[in-house]
C-alpha cells in the first residue's frame, strides 16, 4: 500500500469522524453497543476499509479473556472476521483481496501479565492500574485491503456483518472515492453501502 494512500486513509477517518460527531452533536468515543464502525478509501485501484466494533458485539464480552472458553471466543469472531469475501461483495467490478488484519488486542493481552513475567520487574510503579484494564469498553478492530480492476464502476458494496454478528444493528459508515465522499447508516435489511 503507498505512502500517499495510506495518509489520505487515516486524514479521512480524522475528517470525517470529527465531521459525523459535529453534525450528529456528540463524540463517537462514546462506545455504543449494537453500533459499529466502517470507513472506506478508495483511491486509484486501491480499496482500504477499516471496521471498527465494540466487542460485546463480536464476542459477547469486554474484559481481558482470562479463561479457554473467552479466548476460544475471540478467536472464533476473529476467525469470522477473516472470511472477506462473505464480509464485502463488490458490484460494479472486480476486486482482489490483498491483505486483512484484526486487531484484538483489547480483550488477549500479551503474556506481559503473566506471573512469571511479572516477577521480573523490579518496579511495579505504573502497574497498579490493572482494575482500570478490567472495567473499560474494549473494540476490535479489523483493516481490509483491495484491489480493483476498475474502481471508477464500483457502483456499491454488500456488508456480510449482520448475517454473521446478529448483536451489531446498526453499521455507521463513512466513504470516500474519487471525487466524492459520504457516510450513511446501514441496517440489517439494507445492508448496502451505495456510492
Amino acid at each position: 500500500m503507498n505512502k500517499c494512500f495510506i495518509t489520505a486513509f487515516v486524514l479521512f477517518i480524522a475528517l470525517a469522524t470529527n465531521a459525523y460527531a459535529q453534525e450528529h452533536n456528540q463524540t463517537l468515543k462514546a462506545h455504543v453497543h449494537g453500533l459499529s464502525e466502517l470507513t472506506l478509501v478508495i483511491e486509484g485501484n486501491q480499496v482500504e476499509i477499516q471496521l471498527t466494533s465494540p466487542a460485546m458485539d463480536l464476542v459477547g464480552f469486554e474484559y481481558e479473556a482470562n479463561t479457554k472458553k473467552d479466548v476460544a471466543m475471540v478467536e472464533n469472531a476473529a476467525s469470522k472476521l477473516q472470511q472477506h469475501d462473505t464480509l464485502f461483495v463488490f458490484s460494479g467490478t472486480s476486486c482482489k483481496h490483498l491483505a486483512t488484519s484484526i486487531d484484538t488486542s483489547d480483550l488477549i493481552k500479551s503474556q506481559h501479565h503473566d506471573d512469571m513475567e511479572h516477577d521480573k520487574h523490579d518496579n511495579h510503579k505504573g502497574h497498579d492500574d490493572h482494575e482500570e484494564h478490567e472495567s473499560h469498553h474494549s473494540e476490535i478492530t479489523a483493516n481490509y485491503q483491495y484491489t480493483c480492476e476498475q474502481s471508477a464502476l464500483l457502483s456499491s458494496i454488500k456488508v456480510g456483518l449482520f448475517e454473521l454478528f446478529p448483536n451489531i444493528h446498526k453499521i455507521h459508515t463513512m466513504w470516500i472515492k474519487q471525487n466524492k465522499q459520504g457516510s450513511d447508516a446501514i441496517l440489517a435489511n439494507h445492508p448496502v453501502i451505495q456510492f
